[in-house]
């Protein structure tokens, strides 16, 4: 792999900053370096930026209309959540099906659209 700076963002605002200059962001990665092991991005990042660090993201909050889910939610915290099952079934038995029990115990949904793009660029 090449060279890449890797920083944590302290606020949503500081990573979509950060995105808009054409940093990849990352909660855990497993699926951007995978891409990034593969060359599978038409352009390698010069920075990847960690939302992990930023506060909040991790939460699912009710809202007046349904629920808000955090980038940094668990995919098994998003599977068992009763107000998701509430508002948002399909979103809940997705989650649930998405892979085993361990994965889904460290994965988050952040990343669900890279996988599409490897998967697909493997076809």
């Amino acid at each position: 792999m090449k060279y890449f700076k890797h920083e944590d963002a302290l606020t949503v605002n500081e990573a979509a900053q950060a995105k808009a200059q054409g940093a990849k962001v990352i909660a855990g990665g497993s699926d951007l370096l995978g891409e990034l092991k593969d060359k599978i991005l038409p352009e390698y990042p010069e920075k990847i930026i960690n939302i992990k660090t930023i506060p909040g993201l991790d939460e699912i909050k009710e809202t007046g209309n349904g629920v808000s889910i955090g980038a940094n939610v668990k995919l098994s915290v998003l599977a068992d959540s009763e107000a998701v099952r509430k508002a948002a079934p399909a979103v809940a038995e997705a989650a649930y099906s998405v892979a085993s029990p361990l994965i889904r115990n460290q994965a988050t949904d952040d990343r669900r659209s890279s996988k599409k793009r490897r998967d697909t660029a493997r076809t």
